[in-house]
């Protein structure tokens, strides 16, 4: 007869043991005992169901929100569960964007030399990669860039000369050295991921202009990548500059279906807080919005606000310059027929100025205020890389 077990914790952790130590049957018998909890703390079983990469019991439990547990999950596999109870289509919870120990092992390594690699003629230190790839630089130039590289370092013997072991891989040291030296040129369609790793070691080893360099290259990237700038500050520890581009950029994006690899790295309390803080934007939006449309007299200019952007809620941006078009119009042109208002009325046109000012004003607080408690919440939470 089966073991009846009503606490979901003590479940799980028999089911980790029994995993452990390669117990078939008790594993088989407390696995599907899991399903008796798919009712009562779906959410802590679907948390559960992913650190144990228990695909159809997190699949059965994918059907709630956000709850504590979930900080030990990653980002992406959140943003998997809100999209399957967002569109009801399944897929792969515990999917990661990251290669098997078996591929790792099978993949070619790349060897010096390569087309990242520096090999300056004078260059008195050579740097290694961890898969192999070597930099051959001047010592002088990384000794007045950070403070710290050199200092506890890992050296070996080749040929008789020194060569600096560093943990990062190669495509991450090439983007820090070439940060380094004036000479060389940055690609503007590198990718955010490798933007990541290098802010990251430049983080590491201190060295301001690399983290200047790349916090830069970020911000220019914000708005075309605004998610993928997001995460990316995230999981370095700039929160603050990442409350700042979803204050100003995310909070006006349809975020459902945008994915960043960078989620894979990161609690999904990251995620959770950005969802948080992009919902309070948008209800009191829609307060204030209410607001105006029941306030006696302004009904029509909120039509008129709305019908020039259906998409009025996600369109932050955009509305000033909305709004400025429309006073202009109404004053310069003196069209109002356009916008369905009375034609002599030359009070409406007053009305939309100041209006559109105090609803300004206050939608930007608005927003102010929950970037704020985005970036509270996110300090709050503690670590958030997993």
């Amino acid at each position: 007869m089966d073991p009846v077990i009503s606490d979901l914790t003590v479940l799980v952790e028999m089911l980790e043991a029994a995993m452990k130590y390669e117990m078939i049957v008790a594993t088989t018998i407390l696995t599907n005992h899991l399903r008796t909890f798919i009712q009562d703390e779906p959410l802590k079983l679907f948390a559960a169901a992913y650190r144990l990469h228990l695909e159809e019991i997190a699949s059965l439990a994918a059907h709630r929100s956000y709850i504590t547990d979930m900080a030990g999950i990653s980002a992406g596999a959140y943003f998997r569960l809100t999209e399957f109870v967002r569109t009801g289509v399944a897929t792969s919870f515990i999917r990661r964007q990251e290669l098997s120990s078996s591929a790792t092992e099978t993949a070619p390594k790349i060897l010096d030399p390569s087309p990242h690699s520096f090999d300056f003629p004078d260059s008195d230190l050579t740097i290694l990669s961890s898969d192999e790839m070597k930099f051959h630089v001047h010592q002088i130039i990384i000794r007045l860039l950070s403070p710290v590289i050199l200092k506890d370092a890992t050296f070996i013997e080749d040929n008789g000369k020194q060569v600096l072991l560093l943990p990062e891989d190669g495509r991450t040291l090439s983007l820090l050295l070439r940060s380094c030296y004036p000479s060389t040129k940055m690609d503007a369609t590198i990718d955010i991921q490798d933007i990541s790793s290098c802010l990251r070691a430049a983080v590491k080893y201190q060295m301001t202009k690399v983290i200047d360099s790349m916090m830069t290259i970020l911000q220019l990237r914000s708005q075309s990548q605004p998610l993928d700038v997001y995460f990316a500050f995230i999981i370095n520890g700039f929160v603050e500059e990442g409350a700042k581009i979803a204050q100003n950029i995310l909070v006006f994006k349809p975020l459902s279906s945008l994915y960043h690899p960078l989620m894979e790295g990161l609690s999904a309390r990251s995620y959770y807080c950005l969802l948080e803080q992009r919902h309070g934007c948008l209800s009191c939006m829609l307060a204030i919005g209410s607001k105006y449309e029941s306030h006696q007299g302004n009904s029509q200019w909120w039509n008129i606000l709305r019908s020039t952007s259906p998409d009025f809620y996600l369109a932050g941006p955009v509305i000033e310059k909305r709004l400025t078009d429309i006073v202009q119009k109404s004053i310069s042109n003196n069209h109002y027929g356009y916008y369905n208002l009375p034609q002599e009325d030359s009070n409406v046109t007053l009305d939309l100025h100041t209006e559109s000012v105090k609803l300004k004003e206050e939608l930007e607080s608005s927003i102010a205020e929950e970037a704020s408690r985005l970036a509270t919440c996110l300090l709050d939470c503690g670590s958030i890389e997993l």
